[in-house]
């Protein structure tokens, strides 16, 4: 079996949020907010808000790992870029659209039933202050998202959509930042991560699982060979 590293498309929406609401529904506590809506639903409605997601931020870059045999999106990578290279690494950069497509994405995204609870705000809070304490000390390109299907997971998908990023940056000159769970972390130690602060919680009160661990990391550029591997 192989796989394809390539831009998402605007024509993606179904692929990408079968691949990414599959792999985040894995986490327990991530599903808490949800409350009493099936995958099924919110896989269906978040299909809705991707057209507008891939093309409303100049500065994001959008890769899709497919299964070569059959197609299927598996993964999903986002990477922000800093306004200074907002015109560069144009080959992972989702094609801007039409003002009339730009308010058909709109309208498609509203439609979208994507209310859900507030119940876990108050533990977001801690976690946003220590991300953006780090990411206001430099400028960074910005690992935003990474999401690799369930079904295919542990075959170095992540490896595949992460790498392209790291080598862009190592050829710009900027370090990577990323806030990650304990399982995402894994995967970005790998590629020459390092931990720069980590910050454990408790969900049990809410119906989640204890000693959840986030970790914000970051990549320093000078890691990358010119074949894209570490040094």
């Amino acid at each position: 079996m192989t796989f394809t590293v390539s831009v998402c498309s605007v024509n993606d929406g179904n692929g990408l949020a079968r691949t990414n609401m599959s792999a985040y529904w894995q986490d327990v506590n991530w599903r808490l907010m949800w409350e009493d809506k099936s995958l099924e639903y919110v896989t269906k409605q978040n299909a809705k808000r991707w057209p507008r997601n891939l093309t409303i931020d100049s500065r994001k870059r959008h890769l899709k790992a497919v299964n070569s045999q059959t197609g299927q999106i598996v993964g999903y990578v986002r990477f922000i870029l800093p306004e200074t290279l907002s015109d560069e690494w144009l080959e992972a950069k989702v094609p801007q659209p039409t003002e009339q497509e730009a308010a058909d994405y709109l309208a498609l995204y509203i439609s979208a039933d994507y209310a859900y609870s507030n119940i876990t705000d108050h533990m977001d809070e801690p976690v946003t202050e220590m991300k953006n304490i780090w990411f206001s000390k430099k400028n960074y390109i910005v690992l935003d998202h990474l999401a690799v299907h369930p079904e295919y997971q542990r075959r170095g998908i992540a490896t595949m959509l992460l790498r392209p990023g790291l080598s862009f940056a190592e050829k710009t000159g900027f370090d990577v930042f990323a806030l990650a769970t304990e399982i995402g972390a894994a995967t970005y130690l790998k590629l020459g991560f390092t931990v720069l602060e980590t910050l454990v919680q408790d969900y049990t009160s809410l119906g989640g699982v204890d000693n959840y661990k986030w970790a914000v990391v970051e990549h320093k550029s000078g890691q990358i060979d010119d074949e894209g591997t570490n040094k």
